[in-house]
């Protein structure tokens, strides 16, 4: 890459930081008076205050600029994923900002350094390429949230049944299996017991747990719970009942698994072992043949 490109690349970056830290000066005004009014023995980690402060800018920038639908769609992805206490939602924020820039400066640093197709198309592919990879790794993260939930669920359902059967109420239930437990279907039931101590009905604060996990089997036992309160039904009685449902379904995509389990297999014998076969089987012949064609 020419010189004049890294120049160009360099300034563009230092632009970029001049401007947003002049759209962030009075936040950055702020922070700096509350750094001067630390004692002396922190003053030696002002090169660490100085990285936070471009990443709060950058970061405060960026989610400035998502649309409002947007970010909301993103938190619920990054709950279901598993991003849900204060210190994992941070965690996710720094990571979704360091995925955007990289987004962002990949073909900005491409087409500073050549002008030809490839560099073009580079340019392209490369923040496709981060931004896809992105979506993929919250997607597993999602799914394998979720398939744990799944193998919880009918364990937690029969611990909450056995407690509501031996006299507890429903709350007590709950507050008894999150003690004993801990799994991210517990997390959500410890959300669930929080957001009803803070004044959230019953009901409400399982239609939100229904959402957040988002899995037909833990939403249709949040269904139940909700028509058995609104109507004065039996917890227990319900709670059999969904957990065998819940028990009847894993049976069912287990056995959905396994009738897909010889298609997918096919694959892979046909483009790697069956070459194989082919070649120590047929290949000692056709080296005969071979040979008696040359010597005839």
């Amino acid at each position: 890459m020419s010189t004049i490109a890294i120049l160009l690349f360099c300034s563009t970056g230092l632009a970029l930081y001049l401007l947003l830290t002049l759209l962030f000066s009075r936040q950055l005004t702020v922070e700096a008076r509350v750094r001067e009014l630390l004692p002396e023995s922190t003053r030696h980690l002002a090169w660490r205050t100085s990285a936070s402060r471009i990443a709060l800018v950058y970061l405060t920038w960026l989610q400035r600029m998502t649309p409002k639908h947007i970010g909301e769609r993103e938190q619920v992805q990054a709950r279901r994923s598993g991003f849900k206490t204060a210190e994992a939602i941070r965690q996710y924020e720094r990571l979704r900002g360091s995925v955007y820039g990289v987004a962002i400066i990949l073909p900005i640093f491409s087409l500073l350094s050549g002008h030809s197709a490839i560099h073009l198309e580079l340019a392209i592919v490369f923040p496709l390429f981060v931004l896809i990879g992105f979506r993929f790794y919250l997607k597993r993260r999602e799914r394998l949230l979720q398939e744990k939930t799944r193998r919880d669920l009918p364990q937690v359902i029969d611990m909450i049944t056995i407690s509501v059967e031996a006299g507890l109420g429903f709350d007590q239930s709950l507050t008894r299996v999150t003690e004993q437990m801990n799994s991210p279907l517990i997390d959500e039931l410890r959300q669930v017991l929080l957001e009803m101590s803070l004044g959230k009905s019953r009901r409400n604060a399982f239609r939100d747990a229904a959402n957040r996990v988002g899995i037909d089997e833990f939403q249709s036992v949040m269904n139940a719970l909700i028509h058995a309160d609104r109507v004065g039904m039996g917890i227990a009685l319900v709670l059999r009942i969904q957990g065998a449902e819940v028990r009847r379904r894993l049976k069912q995509k287990a056995e959905e698994k396994a009738m897909k389990a010889p298609i997918k297999i096919l694959f892979p014998l046909v483009f790697f072992i069956f070459p194989g076969l082919f070649v120590i089987l047929m290949g000692p012949a056709v080296l005969r043949i071979i040979a008696g064609l040359s010597h005839a």
